[in-house]
């Protein structure tokens, strides 16, 4: 029977960010998912080529009776049944009658695009089967590798390195030649591979590299970029959690966004539940402020009061007693003094500190002159 592995569709807050090994689960899930699409669209595209030889075989047998029925040679009564037995599966039969149909009415010039555009399918087709079949050869091959590093075998590590290099060379030598292509991808992804050198400043080059391709500069609408007061976070816990709140909300739309995609990639719901049951992956139950994480706008001084509350409510459902961290010490101390001390004071005065310091660094929506 197969473990049960638990993902969320929110990203789980702690001080200093989303939690790593929350993400890592969430990211090994639709890891998962994604290469299980990518099998169905080989399959898909196997079959798709396997109909497509069918039905070209069909019009080669067919094709002479059909010319011979346009040409008046022969009855179409006794042309439709000898066509029938050339052609007993009656998928393919309806689709070279559609073919013959359509083509009646074609002009030669439309002909000629027809048969362009079905050479171009085929070719498309053929190029989707092998290189898909190359992914899944890597994906096999690193994996084998990776299962024996995991055994102690220094001779499969060293192995896996030298494909993880040669890959990340391969890579190189496209930014060189095909800049604009993977410049599009980079901007893309938040993930580059980099080949680190015993030289002194390789660093350097690597940093150059990035910048040059605007690693992430296309996903840049997920992640804002915070307005910086003075004063550093150090000694901040106020600004260190609200910022580290952002993050959380950010990366939980992140999520959605990633889910949504996957579903759209299995094609429906039930395939995807399909896919979960048959691995042992089950979705944890959606708290309601995320729900309320998709409706909001990006995070900017115009959005302050929706962010505020969908934040105060993720921090009450993640740390119910967040008031006992660390890093409030000095807000118990002053509450003790004041003689406001319950947990539902210390709370709330935490939370508009929270609250304060997310006015300070969030952004304005266009223009520097915008304030909040």
């Amino acid at each position: 029977m197969k473990s049960v592995k638990c993902f969320k569709l929110y990203a789980k807050f702690t001080p200093h960010g989303p939690d790593s090994e929350d993400t890592l689960r969430f990211t090994l899930f639709l890891q998962a998912g994604q290469w299980q699409t990518l099998a169905l669209m080989h399959k898909k595209t196997a079959a798709a080529k396997v109909n497509l030889k069918k039905l070209r075989d069909a019009k080669r047998k067919t094709d002479p009776l059909f010319l011979k029925v346009l040409r008046d040679e022969t009855p179409i009564e006794k042309a439709v049944s000898k066509i029938k037995e050339l052609v007993p599966d009656k998928k393919v039969l309806r689709e070279v009658f559609d073919i013959w149909e359509k083509a009646s009415k074609m002009t030669p010039e439309q002909m000629a695009l027809k048969k362009a555009d079905i050479e171009r399918r085929e070719a498309e087709i053929a190029n989707s089967v092998k290189l898909i079949g190359a992914r899944e050869a890597v994906h096999h091959g690193m994996n084998m590798l990776h299962a024996a590093a995991q055994t102690g075998d220094a001779s499969a590590a060293k192995l896996l390195l030298a494909s993880a290099s040669e890959a990340t060379h391969l890579l190189q030598l496209l930014e060189n030649y095909k800049s604009e292509i993977m410049g599009n991808i980079a901007a893309q992804e938040g993930l580059w591979p980099v080949l680190a050198s015993a030289e002194a400043g390789w660093e350097k080059e690597a940093l150059q590299r990035i910048a040059r391709l605007k690693l992430g500069a296309d996903s840049v609408k997920h992640k804002v970029r915070f307005h910086d007061p003075r004063g550093t976070d150090l000694n901040l816990p106020a600004r260190r959690w609200a910022k580290a709140a952002v993050r959380t909300l950010e990366h939980t739309r992140i999520r959605l966004l990633g889910f949504g995609q996957l579903l759209r990639d299995f094609g429906s719901a039930e395939v995807m539940a399909d896919f979960c049951l048959k691995n042992g992956w089950t979705r944890a139950n959606q708290p309601e402020w995320a729900d309320d994480v998709a409706k909001l706008p990006m995070f900017t001084c115009e959005s302050l009061p929706a962010w505020k509350l969908v934040i105060r409510k993720m921090i009450r459902e993640q740390m119910p007693d967040f008031h006992n961290h660390p890093d409030w010490q000095a807000q118990r101390n002053s509450a003790k003094v004041s003689g406001r001390e319950t947990r539902g004071e210390i709370q709330n005065a935490i939370l508009d500190d929270i609250a304060s310091a997310l006015k300070r660094i969030a952004p304005p929506k266009e223009m520097p002159k915008s304030a909040c």
